[in-house]
C-alpha cells in the first residue's frame, strides 16, 4: 500500500478530527517544535494486538481457542501496542491508521468500508464515528487506543499504517498480516443490539449450550443443544455466509435487521444451496437424521469444508444453527418452541381442516415448531420503540417471502398487537400462534359445507424457551398474544381479520346442540414401552330422551408436522345414553400395537369422530401427545478443574420390554474438540448401559457436556450435565434433564 496521507487530506475525510485543529497539528511543519534534530522516519517493527487484554475486555476470550486473530466488539475501545525502532516523538512523528474490510475490491471512505484515522487528543462523542488516540509511550513502545463506530460493519478487517516525519516529509508504510474481527456489541448502548441486562447478555450471547423444547403441548420435553459459537471455523464461516451467500453489501453489514433477514434465508438450502437441507420423511440414508445432531458446530464445520448443504435438518436443527450464527456475530438470540403451531398457507388467519379428506388439508398444525428470536431496535419501523426488542426469525423453509424461503425479523410486539402488515412476515407469525382452527366435513362436491366445530384456543400453546441462567423452561406465550378468550385477544383477532383479504364470512356454525356432550381424555405422562388408554366420555344432558351416539376412536403415529400418518389402532363404537347419565368408551393401546409403527419424535395423533343419531349434530376432536423417552445420566469421578482429567460415566436405563441389541452414545461438550462415540453391547429389558470417557476442560468458567443415544430399538435419547469450575475450584453443580 502506498502512502495515503495526501489522499486523506485532499478528500476532506470527515474521520480526521477537526476539533483543536488536529489536522493542522499533524500536517503543517511550521507549528512543530524543531528543538529536536532526529530527521529519520519512524519504523514500526511489530504491532501487538494485545489479544489477552482486549479479548477479556470485549468478552471474546473463548475465540482464542480457535483463532489467533483479534476479535472485538464495535463501539468499544481496544488497544494496540506499536513496537518501534526508536522512541515516539509527538512533535515529529505522525500516523495514519487505515482499517479496511477484507475481500472488498474497492473499500471506500464514503460507505464506511475504509477508515483512515489520525490519532487525536480531542474528544469525539459521535458514536457513528471511529476514533483513535495515542496512549502511553514507554521507550520504543507506543500505545494506540481504537474505538470502532457503534454502527461499524460487522466484518473482517485488516490494518495498514502510514508513518510520516513532519520535518522532512519522509514516510513509510506498515502492513499487518493479522485480521481483526469486529462483532455486534450488546454491551454498547449505541449499538442497535444493545441489551440492558447482564444476565441476559450472558445467556443469549455467551452461553454455548441451550435447551430446545420438543414434543406436544401435553408432553413437553427439553433437548440439549450445543450452540458452539466459539468452536473451530464457526466465526469465519458465519462471516462468509453473510457476505458470500447472503450477499449483503459491506456498507449494510452494520444493520442487524438486514443481517437477521438474510440469516433466516442462508441457513436453509432450497433456493441458495446453503447450510442445511431439510428432510421430513423417513429415509435419512444419504446423511444424518435430524435427531442425530448434538449441536450446530459440526453442521457448520461440515458446510464450511464443502460449501454444500449438510443433510439433514428439521425445524429445531435450523433454529439451533441460527442461534449459533447470531450469537457468534454478537446478536442476542434464543430458541422459541411453539406447541400446536399453525401453518397458514393462504394468510386467512384460519386453519381449515377437512375431516374426511387429508389431501385437501393445505393448512396444517404441527405438534411443535421451533424458530428464533433476536434482540434489536427497529429504526426501520419508525421512531416507535414499541416495535423494538425481540424479533422472530424462522429459517425452516415453509413459505416464500419476497421470492425466497425466509421469514422475519417480525417484531414480537407487533404480532401480539395484531399489526401484521409491518415488515417482515408478521402475518405468518400471527397465524402460527393465534389462528382459529375450523373443522369441516367433506361429503362430496354436491353436499353443502357445514362447520362441525371451531377451536379458538388450541393453536399457539406453551411457547417455550430456556430460562435465563437456569436449566428450566420459561413460558413466553404472553409475549405473543393476550390471554385466550379475553376481550383483548378476540379484539386483536378481529383486527387481524379485517386486514386480511381472505375473511371466512360466508360460513355459519351448526345450530348449537346442547343435549349431548362429548369429552375425550388421554393420560399424558406415558413412558415409551408402556401402554396408554384413550377414554371418551358421553353425557346425555336431556332429562327425557335417550340419545344414541356412534363413531370411531383412532390412534395414529405421526411426524411432528403431521405430514405422514400411520394408523396404530381404531375402534368403532355405538352407545345408548339414558337421560341424565354418562357412558364411557375406552381404547387400550399397548407397546406391541405401536412399537413398530413409531415415527421420529414418537408422536401420536388421537382423534374421535361421532354423530348423534336423529340429529344434525356431529362431533370431532383430536389431541396429540408423545411417549416420553428416558434421560441419559452422568456420574463424575472427581472434582473438575482446568487441565485435570476426570472420568465421566454415561448411564442409560432401557425402558422397553425388549432388549436393546447394540447402541452408541455420542458425547459433545465445552473444550471437547470433536464428538466422542461410545459403543455399548446388549441392554436387557429394564437393564442399564454405562460407559465412560476422560474429560479435561481447557478454560475456566461454565461448561456443559451433552450426550445422545441411538440404537435400532431406541433412538433420539439425550441428556446433559452442567459444570462450573475455575483453576482450582471444584465441580459445583450437575443437572440432568
Amino acid at each position: 500500500m502506498g502512502n495515503i496521507f495526501s489522499s486523506v487530506i485532499s478528500c476532506g475525510c470527515n474521520k480526521v478530527p477537526s476539533k483543536n485543529n488536529d489536522k493542522d497539528k499533524f500536517f503543517k511543519p511550521d507549528i512543530v517544535d524543531l528543538s529536536r534534530n532526529d530527521e529519520s522516519v519512524l519504523i514500526i517493527e511489530k504491532v501487538d494486538f494485545c489479544n489477552e487484554r482486549n479479548s477479556t475486555n470485549h468478552r471474546t476470550k473463548r475465540f482464542s481457542e480457535t483463532t489467533p486473530n483479534l476479535v472485538v466488539r464495535r463501539g468499544q475501545e481496544f488497544k494496540l501496542l506499536l513496537e518501534l525502532n526508536r522512541a515516539f516523538d509527538k512533535n515529529s512523528d505522525a500516523f495514519c491508521f487505515i482499517f479496511s474490510i477484507v475481500g472488498e475490491d474497492r473499500p471506500s471512505l464514503s460507505n464506511g468500508t475504509l477508515q483512515a484515522l489520525v490519532p487525536s487528543d480531542g474528544n469525539n462523542d459521535n458514536p457513528s464515528n471511529w476514533t483513535i488516540k495515542t496512549g502511553a509511550s514507554v521507550d520504543k513502545t507506543l500505545e494506540i487506543i481504537v474505538k470502532p463506530a457503534a454502527n461499524a460493519p460487522v466484518m473482517v478487517w485488516k490494518l495498514a499504517i502510514d508513518i510520516k516525519n513532519i520535518r522532512n516529509s519522509s514516510s513509510n508504510s506498515f502492513i499487518d498480516q493479522n485480521l481483526i474481527y469486529i462483532l455486534f456489541n450488546p454491551w454498547c448502548e449505541q449499538d442497535l443490539v444493545y441489551l440492558p441486562d447482564e444476565d441476559k447478555r450472558q445467556e443469549y450471547v455467551l452461553q454455548d449450550t441451550t435447551l430446545i423444547y420438543r414434543g406436544s403441548h401435553n408432553s413437553i420435553s427439553p433437548t440439549v443443544w450445543k450452540v458452539g459459537q466459539f468452536d473451530k471455523d464457526v466465526l469465519q464461516c458465519s462471516m462468509d455466509l453473510i457476505s458470500r451467500i447472503g450477499k449483503i453489501s459491506s456498507s449494510n453489514r452494520g444493520d442487524p435487521v438486514k443481517i437477521a433477514r438474510v440469516l433466516s434465508a442462508v441457513v436453509n438450502s432450497p433456493d441458495d444451496n446453503c447450510v442445511l437441507e431439510g428432510n421430513w420423511g423417513k429415509d435419512f440414508s444419504k446423511g444424518k437424521a435430524p435427531f442425530y445432531w448434538l449441536g450446530s458446530s459440526q453442521i457448520i464445520q461440515d458446510f464450511y469444508r464443502t460449501w454444500s448443504p449438510v443433510k439433514y435438518g428439521q425445524c429445531w436443527v435450523f433454529a439451533g444453527v441460527v442461534t449459533t450464527i447470531a450469537r457468534v456475530l454478537g446478536i442476542p438470540s434464543r430458541v422459541i418452541t411453539n406447541f400446536s403451531s399453525a401453518h397458514d398457507t393462504d394468510c386467512s388467519m384460519t386453519i381449515d381442516y377437512f375431516v374426511n379428506r387429508d389431501d385437501d388439508n393445505m393448512d396444517s398444525i404441527w405438534n411443535f415448531h421451533v424458530w428464533n428470536e433476536v434482540w434489536m431496535r427497529r429504526p426501520d419501523l419508525g421512531d416507535n420503540e414499541d416495535y423494538s426488542g425481540w424479533q422472530a426469525v424462522d429459517s425452516t423453509p415453509q413459505e416464500v417471502s419476497n421470492g425466497m424461503y425466509q421469514c422475519g425479523p417480525a417484531s414480537v410486539k407487533a404480532v401480539k398487537r395484531g399489526d401484521v402488515l409491518r415488515p417482515y412476515d408478521c402475518q405468518f407469525l400471527f397465524s402460527e400462534v393465534n389462528a382459529d382452527r375450523l373443522f369441516w366435513p367433506h361429503n362430496g362436491p354436491d353436499k353443502p359445507m357445514k362447520l362441525i366445530s371451531k377451536d379458538t384456543t388450541g393453536i399457539g400453546q406453551f411457547l417455550s424457551t430456556k430460562a435465563v441462567g437456569k436449566w428450566e423452561r420459561e413460558d413466553v406465550t404472553h409475549e405473543y398474544k393476550f390471554e385466550e378468550k379475553s376481550e383483548e385477544e378476540r379484539n386483536i383477532m378481529l383486527k387481524v381479520l379485517k386486514q386480511s383479504q381472505h375473511v371466512f364470512s360466508k360460513y355459519y356454525l351448526n345450530e348449537e346442540f346442547k343435549e349431548v356432550h362429548f369429552e375425550m381424555d388421554i393420560k399424558d405422562d406415558i413412558k415409551i414401552g408402556e401402554k396408554f388408554m384413550v377414554h371418551l366420555k358421553v353425557t346425555n344432558k336431556s332429562g327425557l330422551k335417550v340419545h344414541r351416539a356412534s363413531g370411531n376412536i383412532c390412534a395414529d403415529t405421526v411426524l411432528y408436522n403431521r405430514n405422514r400418518r400411520v394408523q396404530v389402532k381404531a375402534i368403532p363404537f355405538e352407545v345408548a345414553v339414558r337421560p341424565g347419565s354418562t357412558e364411557y368408551v375406552s381404547m387400550e393401546v399397548d407397546f406391541q400395537d405401536y412399537y413398530k409403527k413409531l415415527l421420529p419424535q414418537a408422536a401420536f395423533k388421537i382423534s374421535c369422530s361421532a354423530q348423534v343419531q336423529n340429529t344434525d349434530y356431529d362431533y370431532y376432536a383430536q389431541n396429540d401427545f408423545r411417549v416420553r423417552k428416558p434421560d441419559i445420566k452422568f456420574e463424575i469421578s472427581d472434582t473438575v478443574s482446568v487441565e485435570k482429567s476426570v472420568d465421566v460415566v454415561v448411564i442409560l436405563e432401557n425402558p422397553l420390554p425388549i432388549p436393546i441389541k447394540k447402541g452408541t452414545f455420542i458425547v459433545s461438550g465445552t473444550s471437547l474438540k470433536e464428538d466422542i462415540q461410545l459403543k455399548v453391547t446388549d441392554i436387557p429389558a429394564g437393564g442399564f448401559a454405562s460407559t465412560q470417557f476422560q474429560y479435561s476442560p481447557s478454560l475456566s468458567g461454565p461448561a456443559t457436556i451433552v450426550a445422545k443415544f441411538h440404537s435400532k430399538e431406541l433412538d433420539d435419547v439425550d441428556g446433559f450435565t452442567s459444570l462450573k469450575f475455575r483453576d482450582r475450584i471444584s465441580y459445583i453443580n450437575q443437572e440432568t434433564i
